[in-house]
């Protein structure tokens, strides 16, 4: 159990969070977590390592230790339900930035013995860096960790899905990659040159979620693992990607 009476430093807490070993994201809501205050900690003035850390740091870490202690009792299947030339089965990522950060998260959904099953494949996250940016770029900075995310992901699939769809809940940044990358400055041509680059070569097609529904934006925000551990949105995405399509949400904008 970990000593709430312990003095934590620069140096103590960043060897704490190096440690943590997430590789597929399952719990990504809950290590960018570590990932904001370190961010904190580095933005702390005192070039000290071994200084002892503000209060409200390490608070903020006492009460992060403590909740990891209880990911130990999280059981997470991993059996995705999907079988071969299965014609049923989609593919769908969800990406959504805050000020703080931003992240993509990936499901497959599919019928298993007439009944729907959609669950959670694995996720990225990411810290906003030091330097300002809008949130319209974040958002599409987490629409390209998402192309990134699911190339790399289907790519290792031995079931290749019947469609690919990818979600976001920024019609700016559905705006931006439905139109020609020439028509943006810098920063957005780039970046909006590579989404669609990667999204053709997936045959994907983009459509708009409410941030309700994206699960996605548990990431960008973080959450408690109690709420996690709860949340079907993240284990098993919104509940209409087990629908027929007709029920989905209607598109602002679409491109393929």
């Amino acid at each position: 159990p970990p000593n709430t009476n312990a003095t934590f430093t620069k140096r103590t807490i960043l060897s704490e969070i190096s440690k943590l070993f997430d590789p597929l994201g399952l719990v990504s809501p809950i290590i960018v977590r570590a990932k904001f205050l370190m961010q904190q900690i580095w933005l702390e003035k005192s070039k000290n390592w071994d200084a002892r850390v503000t209060s409200k740091i390490q608070a903020d870490w006492l009460e992060l230790r403590i909740e990891f202690q209880s990911l130990h009792s999280l059981i997470v299947p991993r059996h995705l339900s999907t079988f071969p030339n299965d014609k049923t089965t989609t593919f769908h990522g969800f990406s959504d930035a805050s000020m703080k950060g931003f992240g993509a998260c990936t499901y497959i959904s599919a019928l298993l013995n007439t009944k729907p099953v959609s669950k959670l494949i694995c996720s990225k996250s990411r810290v906003a860096p030091l330097k300002t940016q809008t949130l319209p770029r974040l958002e599409l900075a987490a629409a390209l960790l998402l192309s990134e995310l699911a190339t790399k992901v289907l790519s290792s699939l031995k079931q290749k899905p019947s469609k690919i769809f990818l979600w976001t809940d920024s019609s700016i940044v559905l705006h931006w990659i439905s139109n020609s990358p020439t028509k943006w400055q810098t920063f957005v041509s780039n970046r909006v040159a590579k989404i669609q680059n990667l999204t053709s070569k997936l045959n994907a097609t983009w459509r708009h979620v409410s941030t309700k529904n994206n699960p996605a934006d548990l990431i960008s925000r973080g959450v408690t693992t109690e709420k996690l551990s709860m949340s079907t949105l993240w284990w098993n995405g919104p509940s209409f990607i087990s629908q027929d399509q007709h029920l989905w949400p209607k598109p602002a904008v679409t491109i393929s």
